[in-house]
């Protein structure tokens, strides 16, 4: 028995497209981290300096 080498035209037509879903998955999922990532380091900016704000504002009183 030989191994079948030619997997046909369906075959591979699903293998295609099962790739190219894996690939916008990737995609899809590096961007959420991407803006969570940019979220999180604005928030984190914008926390420190309205930290800082409101203890001078404390501070003046």
């Amino acid at each position: 028995m030989e191994p079948e080498v030619y997997v046909g035209y369906r075959g591979l037509m699903n293998e295609a497209i099962s790739a190219f879903l894996a690939l916008i998955f990737v995609a899809l999922l590096s961007m959420l981290l991407c803006i969570f990532d940019i979220v999180l380091i604005f928030g984190l900016l914008i926390g420190h300096l309205l930290g800082a704000i409101f203890q001078d504002l404390n501070k003046l009183r």
